[in-house]
């Protein structure tokens, strides 16, 4: 009896001792799927110099290849024809355009979005195709430090029965340390993944999302101690990460929101970029745009840090776009220097 016991607790260590891994699917690596002559595929009538968006607009002169980010037109399906749909439209695409051996050549599973690295002559040249609906420069994300949660009154909104029962927050930052006491694999980091190829793992290496999934769902600390995380590595050791990491990650939670434990109900980013916005900026960053716009069509909140920088007039990307929802920063002036985020 000892002996089999003791092999129980093995197993059990083996298998609980960090979250199950978010599944990573390229559509461009299996064969396109067939799809019925009925379904219809929108397209985007807009002239090919709306397509490419301003910022990369002005890129376009140099040499030099460049990380961009292709989103389609969105199709109006769902499930698992959506899937068949936009796995169809992407190889399609890339056979039509010749992409089949561009450089960082992706595909994500449930948004229309490719991810490649491209000349700026092939980047006007694949504007004019019917299906694209933005194109836009892979640029750098950067982490957004706040102070904790003393500020924020933790302890009287948990007094209030808020304490997160039911519901996962998906975590998109530099990965979650599971090994701490207040963030446990077994009950509380019920999955992840790393979209920054680095670590192979949503294991934090930089300190930023261990700080923020304590604030939100600790189980003594935490806004929603009774909520489960997913640990979702976006960020490097850095604390910086392309747009098209967080974009994927995003694509994820959309995909297998209610495979891991409790469902996602929120998503949380506190990143970003120094670009301040004083209005919407959905036409400036189309992926985002689209993947936020999917996951609040499926009841998912995505809550953005506004900024770093304490600005006044503006918000930072990509707390601009419309479907998000910002959040600002708090501060103790007893405590010392300004850190907003």
């Amino acid at each position: 009896m000892k002996k089999y016991f003791l092999l129980f607790l093995f197993f059990s260590f083996f298998v609980f001792s960090e979250p199950l891994k978010i599944p990573s699917v390229n559509p461009l690596a299996k064969p396109c799927p067939q799809i019925s002559s009925e379904i219809q595929i929108p397209e985007n009538p807009k002239p090919v110099e709306e397509k490419i968006v301003p910022p990369l607009v002005m890129k376009l002169n140099s040499p030099e290849p460049i990380k961009v980010i292709i989103t389609l037109v969105d199709p109006p399906y769902e499930g698992d024809l959506r899937k068949d749909v936009v796995s169809y439209m992407e190889h399609k695409f890339v056979e039509r355009n010749g992409l089949s051996h561009a450089e960082n050549l992706k595909a994500l599973s449930s948004f229309p979005i490719i991810f490649a690295k491209l000349p700026p002559d092939k980047i006007k040249e694949i504007a004019e195709d019917k299906w694209v609906f933005g194109i836009e420069e892979d640029i750098k994300l950067y982490a957004k430090r706040t102070e904790g949660g003393a500020l924020i009154s933790s302890d009287d909104l948990r007094g209030q029965g808020g304490k997160g029962n039911g519901v996962a927050v998906a975590v998109l930052d530099s990965g979650i340390n599971w090994d701490h006491p207040e963030l446990p694999a077994e009950t509380k980091v019920v999955a992840q993944g790393d979209y920054t190829n680095t670590t192979g793992d949503g294991y934090d290496d930089e300190g930023h999302g261990t700080a923020c999934a304590g604030i939100i769902a600790g189980l003594q600390g935490g806004m929603a101690p009774e909520a489960q995380l997913w640990a979702m590595k976006v960020l490097d050791s850095e604390g910086s990460g392309d747009l098209s990491w967080s974009v994927a990650a995003l694509n994820d939670v959309y995909t297998y929101r209610n495979d891991f434990g409790f469902p996602v109900r929120v998503v949380n980013m506190s990143l970003g970029t120094t670009n301040i916005y004083d209005s919407n900026c959905d036409s400036v960053y189309p992926a985002m745009t689209t993947a936020i716009q999917k996951l609040n069509s499926v009841n998912i909140a995505v809550m953005i840090a506004a900024g770093n920088d304490g600005c006044t007039n503006g918000v930072g990307f990509p707390s601009c776009i419309s479907y998000a929802i910002s959040v600002g920063a708090v501060y103790d002036a007893n405590i010392g220097s300004a850190s907003f985020g």
